[in-house]
């Protein structure tokens, strides 16, 4: 999972690319529908995964600096928190519930992210 959650890192940071659902990255293991059914524990659980699998892109060639502003807005967030953001995201966004949980979430945290909309 953790692979798949820094392939989705390394795509977001090509040039240009605008589409999460593009076909250029797997859909992973849930879908978005299946987070809003976990209960609160799984949902923290899940997000701390989720993070931490996007802050290790650069052992998958990412560059650092393409993975700053995740870590810069991540670094003093709860479990709670992280999980929130990502609820928020995918009940505000119901036609992507089908789409990929680890494209989603990516996302929620690339809109929570005000310095990740510099790139």
């Amino acid at each position: 999972m953790k692979l798949l959650l820094a392939a989705i890192l390394l795509i977001s940071c090509i040039p240009g690319y605008t589409n999460p659902q593009a076909g250029t990255v797997s859909n992973g293991f849930m879908k978005g529908k299946d987070y809003l059914d976990m209960t609160a524990n799984e949902k923290r659980a899940y997000a701390m995964g989720a993070i931490n699998g996007m802050l290790v892109a650069p052992f998958f060639a990412a560059p650092k600096e393409k993975v700053a502003w995740l870590e810069t807005c991540a670094v003093n967030m709860s479990d709670e928190q992280v999980a929130a953001i990502f609820t928020k995201y995918i009940r505000d966004h119901p036609a992507e519930w089908h789409y990929g949980l680890n494209v989603l979430s990516f996302s929620a945290m690339r809109d929570a992210c005000p310095a990740s909309k510099k790139e």
